[in-house]
């Protein structure tokens, strides 16, 4: 055996046990995980179930209220209807609001065109 080939195979020994050190330390890590979960969704099972049964007056009480204001909010979300302008089917422009103008002041220029 050559000092080369002793080095590749220390060095692929070397590999082998940093992949399988890596490889049980994500097994570990998941099974903690696992174990958290299930703490926390018992944890919140018994949360909801004492929950369930105090809140029914509070609720009562304020679902008028969550109501009205969830009404009020989809209201002025909702789009606002536009009218058709009057104006020819040959005309581009787009539409102005109407300005009054005082007499002897200029006019605009696509006032003044048409």
């Amino acid at each position: 055996m050559s000092a080369g080939s002793g080095a590749a195979a220390a060095a692929g020994t070397a590999t082998s046990a940093l992949c399988l050190l890596l490889s049980l330390t994500a097994v570990a890590v998941c099974l903690l995980l696992g174990a958290k979960t299930a703490e926390l969704q018992g944890r919140l099972a018994a949360l909801e179930e004492r929950g369930a049964a105090g809140t029914g007056p509070l609720l009562d009480a304020l679902q008028p209220r969550v109501e009205r204001i969830f009404r009020e909010k989809l209201g002025e979300g909702l789009a606002k209807l536009r009218t058709a302008r009057e104006a020819p089917s040959d005309c581009t422009c787009p539409p102005v609001p109407p300005q009054p103008f005082r007499s002897g002041a200029l006019t605009p220029n696509f006032l003044a065109a048409g």
